[in-house]
């Protein structure tokens, strides 16, 4: 601990010599024990300005890499963390040797395997799996090495820990040049819970079996509001959620019996049962009741009420969300779709709800497959815009929302576009700025109407902006201490993000994620009861935040 006690002393000695100014304020000099010695949020925004100071010093250019010029002060299982980080094979084998733990977790619960996946060095981890390191644990955010792998695009490393539990492991650092085909990665902001049964659509026997089965869940739909029930609130300040009330066949036989009802089969899941031999699974259709009478279908499913889709569509669990995205989009899609785009006569429901046949015997959208007899999806990219030295992101404020909510840049992709062509265009039309690295996150359906949001991270060469006003209200740099400070709605001037149901709430906690292992390091660099004693005093003495920090990195330096 002899460099950490260094560190501190030197820190005690700065705000010794500072005493003589700061009695002039007529007040006594603080001590760590002073109650009122310094607020939680003026800590935590200090340390972030720390970490702003420390971050810009070490990286002149963009790198994913993690500085390694580590002390002496770090116990061993911190040392073996650092090293691992570092790509120090030697240094490695030495802590191995001395018995070190391999799964030792910092405070974001990142181990040793994570941070040399995320640094691509394969000897590294191969001396670290052989040593019995587990590769399944999780980081405070719920990522695996595995993850890690894939969001810093190390694909090989990705696929062989994906099946290290399932297979006999290769060593990464002899794969290196072979070919590799990556795994389907689960990223995504949301899931498909149901399977879809596209071999049943035309079974009617097995779909009425399905519709009869006292397990079978309707969802309900009016005018394109779906039917729920509000959730119980722990307390006042908690936003109001939202649960789906879902019907039986004894429920509403009456009204599917009618041959004007529309009913989309939606898919099913598998229900756990006691006896795994006797597997079951529950189907779910999605039921336009307008023409149901209210009063009626109040008095058997009480306590309901029907609710917009949106903003019904983030106050939903996950679960549910997954399915109300499915059921929603068809809804929309069938009631947009009731006359031919071809010939203008009506269409049909045909495949169970999947798909819409037009009357007309002769119309050509029968004799081919064309794209007005199934759903569309229309995608979209959500960007994250980052700056070269990847300090700050681009956020911007949307017309018709709240002028204190940041989002993402987002936008259509155009025909003939891939995902990386959406994303430069768009850059550059709203914020005129030139993308040179476009990096795939994550997608997410969003049912308003039939809308994929594909979620990307760029990287531009300048942070010189022009807004184009038609398409945004306007857009800000903010610093990643920033961005940390809005995601957890504490900003000073009331800054927000989008609910983390959203993609723009999933980029920005990515991106974040990079800059909270720093933080970790920093701390680690320096004493914390130091460190916030002076900045107690910087700010009594009304030095800037920025200053003060340089001022502290100079002195550990």
């Amino acid at each position: 601990m002899l460099a950490r006690q260094n560190t501190s002393s030197n820190l005690w000695k700065l705000t010794d010599s500072m005493k003589s100014e700061f009695s002039e304020t007529k007040r006594d000099f603080p001590t760590s024990k002073d109650e009122d010695f310094l607020s939680d949020d003026q800590q935590e925004r200090f340390l972030m300005y720390l970490q702003w100071v420390w971050h810009c010093r070490n990286h002149t250019e963009y790198t994913k890499t993690v500085k390694t010029n580590i002390p002496q002060d770090i116990d061993i299982s911190n040392e073996l963390l650092e090293k691992s980080a570092a790509g120090d094979v030697q240094e490695v084998a030495r802590l191995l040797r001395d018995g070190v733990t391999t799964d030792a977790q910092n405070e974001n619960g990142w181990t040793a395997l994570m941070f040399a996946v995320k640094n691509g060095h394969d000897k590294v981890i191969d001396m670290l799996l052989e040593n019995g390191c587990r590769s399944d644990l999780q980081t405070n955010g719920g990522h695996t090495a595995a993850d890690i792998a894939k969001i810093w695009s190390r694909k090989r490393i990705a696929s062989i820990l994906s099946n290290e539990s399932s297979s006999p492991r290769s060593s990464i650092s002899n794969e290196s040049n072979k070919p590799l085909i990556e795994n389907l990665e689960k990223k995504h902001v949301s899931f498909n819970v149901l399977q879809r049964c596209s071999d049943k659509r035309k079974d009617l026997l097995w779909l009425d079996t399905k519709k009869k089965d006292a397990s079978t869940q309707f969802l309900l739909f009016s005018d394109l509001q779906i039917y729920v029930s509000p959730e119980k609130q722990s307390n006042d300040d908690t936003p109001q959620r939202h649960q789906l009330i879902a019907a039986s066949y004894k429920d509403i036989d009456f009204f599917l019996n009618e041959e004007k009802s529309l009913n989309i089969f939606l898919g099913t899941e598998p229900l756990q049962t006691k006896n795994e031999q006797s597997k079951k699974d529950r189907a779910w259709f999605a039921i336009d009741v307008s023409s149901m009478d209210k009063d009626k279908l109040e008095s058997i499913l009480p306590n309901g009420h029907f609710v917009s889709p949106f903003p019904a569509f983030l106050n939903l669990n996950e679960y549910e969300r997954c399915i109300f995205s499915e059921a929603c989009s068809l809804i929309l899609w069938h009631m947009d779709h009731q006359f031919c785009p071809t010939c203008g006569c009506r269409t049909i429901p045909e495949d169970a709800g999947l798909k819409r046949e037009c009357t007309n015997g002769k119309c050509l959208s029968r004799s081919g497959l064309l794209n007005t007899n199934y759903p569309r999806v229309d995608p979209n990219v959500v960007v994250l815009v980052v700056n070269s030295s990847q300090t700050h992101c681009l956020m911007g404020l949307k017309k018709n929302f709240p002028s204190n909510m940041f989002f993402c840049v987002s936008g259509y992709i155009e025909p003939g576009e891939s995902i990386e062509d959406a994303c430069t265009r768009e850059i550059l039309e709203q914020v005129s700025l030139d993308v040179v690295k476009v990096e795939y996150h994550s997608s997410q359906p969003w049912p308003y109407p039939v809308v994929l949001l594909v979620g990307c991270t760029v990287h531009v060469a300048t942070e010189v902006v022009k807004v184009n006003e038609e398409e945004l209200k306007d857009a800000t740099w903010f610093h990643f201490s920033e961005a940390e400070l809005m995601i957890k709605g504490k900003h000073e001037d009331g800054y927000k993000v989008p609910s983390k149901q959203t993609l723009t709430y999933q980029l920005l906690d990515s991106w974040l994620e990079t800059h909270r292992d720093e933080a970790y390091v920093l701390k680690h660099r320096i004493g914390n009861i130091a460190v916030i004693h002076c900045a107690f005093v910087f700010n009594r003495l009304e030095i800037s935040w920025a200053s003060a920090a340089d001022m502290v990195l100079q002195i550990v330096a």
